[in-house]
């Protein structure tokens, strides 16, 4: 079993691979470089810590101004009241925003990445695999990575960017402010309770409209009736749709639990 660490002062501090396997930082401007074995970090000061070099896992619980690179290990980290810059290695990375800023940029491996932001303002790109990027209470810009990637809105604005992604997508558009702009690949977005405007992609895409989970705007842009299709999730059997009207912006329906979905440029009612 590895030993803890305590630091203080300006460091660069490199670990012997299976020796430590705590490490508390309260200083700043300290530059760790993680070895081959498993660690926790608590840091604490303004502090860069490299994981590029090391293959255990890492759990890094982040308070200061801190940036992390990952390596080919697993690394979990849970952002706290500073700014957080975090880049992905070849490994698994489940990254938590706090109050603080984030940016957060998933890995050029095929290990899976989940950024969720917190209630600060966050920048969450994916990686080169499946990534899930979760909006917080603040403002989100996510953006897809070269792996098939899910979106889910929060409770905040959040705004996302599929647009040079030719993988699948999927979108969930949350209770917040949402808009998103798909990629080439096929698509399912699913209608929340906040306002939505969603740019439709060159792909295949299902917007779907799940009962108890709705109730708030979708205007969809660029929608198309030969390849683009609109699901009913929980309502039952009977089309829920209460009314449907033609009008220079294109075709507005409004279902019976008062989600109201307009499709712009569309010459036709599609029910």
């Amino acid at each position: 079993m590895g030993e803890s660490t305590v630091i203080g002062g300006t460091v660069s501090y490199n670990f012997i691979p299976g020796t430590i396997s705590q490490v508390f930082d309260f200083a700043s401007n300290d530059i760790l470089v993680g070895g081959a074995g498993s660690a926790t970090y608590l840091l604490a000061g303004n502090t860069t810590l490299l994981l590029n070099g090391g293959s255990g896992s890492s759990t890094v619980l982040a308070e200061g101004n801190d940036s992390i690179i990952g390596g080919s290990g697993k690394v979990v980290v849970d952002g706290g009241a500073g700014s957080l810059f975090f880049t992905g290695g070849t490994g698994n990375a489940v990254v938590q925003a706090g109050a603080g800023s984030a940016t957060l940029f998933g890995g050029s491996g095929h290990g899976t990445t989940t950024f969720s932001a917190g209630s600060g303002n966050a920048t969450l790109v994916g990686g080169a695999g499946a990534t899930l990027l979760v909006g917080g209470s603040g403002t989100t810009a996510a953006y897809a990575g070269t792996g098939p990637t899910t979106v889910v809105g929060g409770s905040g604005k959040i705004s996302f960017d599929g647009s040079a992604s030719s993988q699948s997508e999927q979108f969930f558009t949350g209770s917040g402010t949402a808009a998103a702009t798909i990629g080439a690949g096929s698509a399912t977005i699913f209608g929340g309770s906040g306002a939505s405007t969603i740019s439709a992609g060159s792909g295949k895409e299902i917007f779907d409209f799940i009962a108890g989970h709705a109730g708030g705007t979708e205007v969809v842009q660029g929608f198309s009736s030969c390849h683009d299709k609109i699901e009913f999730t929980g309502y039952g059997s009977t089309i829920p749709v209460a009314s449907e009207t033609l009008t220079k912006g294109g075709d507005v329906i409004t279902l019976t639990d008062g989600t109201k979905i307009t499709l712009t440029g569309l010459d036709h009612k599609l029910f």
